[in-house]
């Protein structure tokens, strides 16, 4: 991870591969794994339930942004969605590491940036 100064701002500005904390992911919708099997193959396909939970270890937990969408809204607005993925305590990518989702509107602090690579053997 490259670290930089850590920085707060809305989270409508995040990126995907910030590292990044809130006191606000202590309440966030979890996205939970189900197994889907299609005939030989079973996919793992992730959902979001529809309430969300209260995390308190989530308020002091790194997590690096999978995923960041916008899109307008009927009043001329803009929505925005944004998946993240918890770290590991020492910060280091858990390919395990549990979802949340979350909107724009958050107090969010940037404390790095990650980038995803791919290793062919």
């Amino acid at each position: 991870m490259k670290k930089e100064q850590p920085t707060t701002t809305d989270s409508s500005n995040l990126k995907v591969g910030d590292v990044v904390s809130s006191a606000d992911f202590r309440r966030v919708a979890k996205k939970d794994a189900e197994q889907l099997p299609v005939g030989d193959t079973v996919y793992r396909v992730e959902t979001a339930e529809s309430l969300s939970v209260e995390k308190p270890d989530f308020a002091d937990a790194q997590f690096v942004v999978e995923k960041a969408e916008s899109g307008p809204i009927p009043d001329g607005g803009v929505d925005y969605s944004l998946v993240a993925r918890r770290l590991k305590s020492d910060g280091t990518y858990d390919p395990d590491g549990e979802l949340i989702s979350f909107s724009g509107g958050i107090e969010t602090t940037i404390h790095g940036r990650m980038q995803r690579s791919v290793h062919f053997e």
